[in-house]
């Protein structure tokens, strides 16, 4: 993998989170004139700050290795995860528990509503 795509990545995902350089580089703990030669694929980041990167942007490490393209438009549940992290982004942990909870709770209503629509019919 070419380091140019990492850094493109980087940006990709600062930008998709709604994130300024500044805003990223403070959370990483980076100077933002640091972080701006990353995205420029003018300085190449430690793994350690890779990791960083990827929990501040709230992505797995490995996305930002990406090649590729994912193709949303084709898989409705990659889109649904990627629209539901963009949803909690920014949420404490806590938080983020409680809202997974929630949804599990949901989505265990709607199955049960919908086994209980097919014992009807049979």
């Amino acid at each position: 993998m070419k380091i140019k795509t990492l850094g493109t990545r980087i940006r990709q995902e600062r930008k998709r989170v709604n994130l300024t350089l500044e805003e990223l580089a403070d959370l990483v703990g980076i100077s933002t004139s640091f972080m701006g030669y990353i995205e420029r694929n003018e300085k190449s980041p430690s793994l350690e700050t890779v990791n960083q990167l990827a929990k501040a942007l709230r992505v797995p490490c490995a996305d930002l290795f990406r090649t590729e393209e994912i193709a949303t438009a084709h898989d409705p549940v990659d889109a649904a995860a990627k629209a539901f992290a963009l949803l909690i982004a920014g949420q404490t942990e806590n938080q983020i528990v409680i809202i997974l909870n929630f949804v599990k709770m949901y989505v265990k209503t709607i199955a049960g509503n919908a086994s209980k629509r097919a014992r009807r019919k049979s």
